[in-house]
């Protein structure tokens, strides 16, 4: 069984890993791990120099984003396939071509709570995945209270903004 885990960011991977750890599947299961990343070109920056800099730390924490929730989703699942990929392109369009091409069998997902307003202007990356998938899909909700919930210890915070840490 193929498995896609698609994470936009920390909070999301890791209600998608606990979900996905505590979820019964076939020994021989193959994991792929996948956040997508703005080109250059849709980074914030006011030059295209800034663009390339906001660009290249994005890839950067967005692997080691995805190292880490691969080491935890492989906590407990021993005998399974677990591999991360960072790819470029918008989100939607990355997690549904990916799912097409690997294939997958069925693509985990997070949603939190917008209001009718946000998903006019915004769209909804979890919407079109339940319209266009080609495969089974999950989508673990997380309210928004929730999201406000996330805590991280200094180090945490420090490796997260790319801050090495002193040496004691």
């Amino acid at each position: 069984m193929n498995v896609l885990l698609a994470v936009s960011d920390r909070f999301f991977g890791d209600a998608l890993v606990k979900f996905a750890r505590h979820h019964h599947w076939e020994e021989n299961a193959h994991f792929k791990v996948i956040k997508a990343v703005l080109p250059a070109e849709h980074q914030p920056g006011a030059t295209n120099e800034d663009r390339e800099i906001s660009f290249q730390e994005e890839m950067k924490l967005a692997d080691n984003l995805l190292k880490k929730l691969c080491a935890m989703l492989g906590k407990n699942k021993e005998g399974c396939d677990i591999s991360p990929e960072v790819i470029i392109g918008s989100p939607a369009k990355v997690i549904i071509e990916y799912a097409t091409n690997w294939p997958a069998d069925i693509i985990i997902l997070g949603a939190h709570e917008q209001s009718n307003f946000e998903k006019l202007i915004l769209g909804s990356v979890s919407k079109y995945i339940s319209e266009h998938a080609p495969c089974s899909f999950t989508i673990v909700r997380i309210a928004n209270d929730e999201a406000l919930d996330l805590s991280l210890e200094e180090d945490e915070v420090l490796e997260e903004l790319g801050i090495p840490l002193a040496s004691s």
